[in-house]
C-alpha cells in the first residue's frame, strides 16, 4: 500500500525564500559591473589615460603651470588646489614615491576625473579588505608600489598597517 504525503503550503516560508532569491538575483546582476571597476583592466582606464596629464603637471616652471591650468579645466579640479604642495620634480619611477608626490597625484585623481578616481581607489581599498578611505589608501599604495599598476593584496604584503598615515 502506498502512503500519501500531504504537503501544506507555508506562505511565510515561500515568501522568505522567494524574497531571498530576488535579492540574490539582483546582487548577481549588479555586482559584476561594480567589481569590474576595481579589476584594474577596465575600471581605471581613465586614470591611465590621465597619467600623461598628471606627469606634465609635475614639470617645473611655466611648463608645469601651463599643464596644471589645462588639467584644472579638463578635469574640473580647482587650480588653487593643484598649485598647493606641487612636488619639486616629477617622480623618477611609477611608484615608491615620496609622501608629497603620492599625496599630490592621489589628490588630483581622487578629486578630479568626475570622481572616477575616487570610485576606483575606494573600490580597491574595499577589495583589499581595508577601510581607511580611498585617498589614504591611494597615497600609501603609491608610496610603496607602482601607482599605475594596482595589484590586489600587494600593499598588505609591503605595509602591515595599510591605513597608517
Amino acid at each position: 500500500m502506498k502512503k500519501s504525503v500531504k504537503v501544506r503550503f507555508n506562505g511565510k516560508m515561500f515568501f522568505s525564500v522567494f524574497a531571498a532569491g530576488l535579492i540574490l538575483i539582483a546582487l548577481m546582476v549588479s555586482f559584476p559591473a561594480s567589481a569590474q571597476a576595481g579589476d584594474d583592466s577596465a575600471g581605471d582606464s581613465k586614470l591611465h589615460a590621465m597619467k600623461a596629464d598628471l606627469m606634465a603637471c609635475l614639470q617645473s616652471g611655466a611648463t608645469g603651470q601651463t599643464a596644471r591650468i589645462a588639467f584644472s579645466q579638463k578635469y574640473n579640479v580647482p587650480l588653487s588646489k593643484l598649485n598647493e604642495n606641487v612636488p619639486a620634480h616629477p617622480p623618477a619611477s611609477d611608484g615608491g614615491w615620496d609622501r608629497t608626490t603620492a599625496y599630490w597625484v592621489c589628490f588630483a585623481e581622487y578629486w578630479g576625473t568626475a570622481s572616477v578616481g575616487a570610485g576606483v581607489w575606494d573600490l580597491r581599498q574595499v577589495l583589499d579588505g581595508v577601510n581607511c578611505g580611498g585617498w589614504t589608501y591611494c597615497t600609501n599604495y603609491s608610496m610603496q608600489l607602482d601607482h599605475w599598476n594596482w595589484q590586489k593584496g600587494k600593499l598588505k604584503e609591503k605595509m602591515s598597517n595599510v591605513c597608517a598615515n
